[in-house]
This record gives C-alpha cells, sequence and structure tokens, in this order.
C-alpha cells in the first residue's frame, strides 16, 4: 500500500431475517404433508427443521447494523404477551394457479404477528432497509417451487390440526448451501410473561 493511501474495509456480510420459531409438534405435522404436496409438479417442500413464520427478510446487512435490528426486535416485541399460530387454510403467492410460494395461514395468531411486523417495517425503513412491496400477509412458508405450479388440486388435502405457542421473535442467520438454507438463531427476544 502506497503512502497516503487508506485501505478500505469491506464490511462484513451477513444474511439475516426475523422470524417467529414453531413448536417441534406443528413442524412435524407440517412436514408429514410433504407427499401431498409434491403432488403439485415442481413443488419442494421446505424442510420441516426450517419452519417459521417470517416476520422481515432483511438479507445481506452489515455485522455492525446487527445491534441496532436487535433494540429494534425488543421494541416490536413490547407489550406482545405468547400468542397461539393455529394455521387453518393453504394458499400460495401470487395465486394457488401460479404458484412460487406455498403457505399456510397463521389463524388467530395473524393478529399479533401483524402488529409485531408493523413496528419492526417502520423501524427497519428508519435503516434505510427497504419496505414491503405487497400487503404483510402472516404465513408459514412449506413449499417453493422455481416456476409456477397449480396447488389447487391439493388445497382441500391439507389440513393441519396443530398449534404452536408463540413465546419469542428470533434473528436467525441464513446460509445458503447446496441442499438449502440453514438457519441459526443470533438472537431471542422472549415475549411478556
Amino acid at each position: 500500500m502506497g503512502k497516503g493511501k487508506v485501505e478500505k474495509v469491506k464490511p462484513v456480510l451477513v444474511r439475516v431475517f426475523i422470524g417467529i420459531p414453531l413448536q417441534q409438534e406443528l413442524r412435524e405435522e407440517i412436514g408429514a404433508f410433504e407427499g401431498v404436496l409434491k403432488q403439485a409438479e415442481g413443488i419442494k417442500a421446505v424442510k420441516p427443521d426450517n419452519l417459521h413464520v417470517t416476520l422481515k427478510f432483511i438479507g445481506n446487512t452489515p455485522e455492525r447494523k446487527l445491534d441496532r435490528i436487535k433494540e429494534i426486535m425488543d421494541k416490536s416485541c413490547a407489550g406482545i404477551k405468547p400468542f397461539v399460530i393455529k394455521p387453518s387454510g393453504i394458499s400460495a403467492f401470487p395465486s394457488p394457479e401460479k404458484a412460487s410460494v406455498v403457505w399456510l395461514d397463521c389463524g388467530e395468531g395473524a393478529a399479533p404477528i401483524t402488529a409485531i411486523f408493523k413496528i419492526l417495517e417502520k423501524e427497519l425503513r428508519c435503516m434505510a432497509y427497504p419496505g414491503e412491496k405487497q400487503e404483510y400477509i402472516p404465513h408459514i412458508t412449506v413449499a417453493r417451487s422455481r416456476k409456477t405450479a397449480d396447488i389447487t388440486k391439493i388445497q382441500g388435502k391439507i389440513k393441519i390440526n396443530g398449534t404452536s405457542q408463540a413465546g419469542c421473535v428470533v434473528l436467525y442467520k441464513s446460509d445458503l448451501n447446496p441442499g438449502g438454507p440453514e438457519y441459526s438463531e443470533l438472537y431471542r427476544k422472549d415475549f411478556e410473561q
């Protein structure tokens, strides 16, 4: 390095998102429908261990911003008590006839999830993270398709009876691997008891 030149240090980026974990019993029940999901051509089920409710996908972010994101998570959970997530229906983005993301709704858990999302969205925009382009729908992604798939024939075949107690919000690190993404917990904010 020559005199007078300052070497720029690239920030360390971490691929992250904020979500609500699901209890194992519900993840296993959803995972049992993998065979039904595969009846829709081109659909790939999400691994049961990776099932969660996504609140906000942040993407690649500098490590130095993680502490501020944790503070925002703390703020978003203020006054939130544990609640139940009871999936009651299956649908897809952009539509069941042209599905690229297949999801289960969150039933009565949708209201507190949306309340948390709104605070996260507002505060993260202040950090220059882009807002959602579409209306936020609380959901559990259960499958994806590289091309669009028609799931209308399998919608009536998937009935979920289980529930999951939502007790926290988690900042997840997402590592992309050939076998699929692997998620690890970076931070957890428990709801008020």
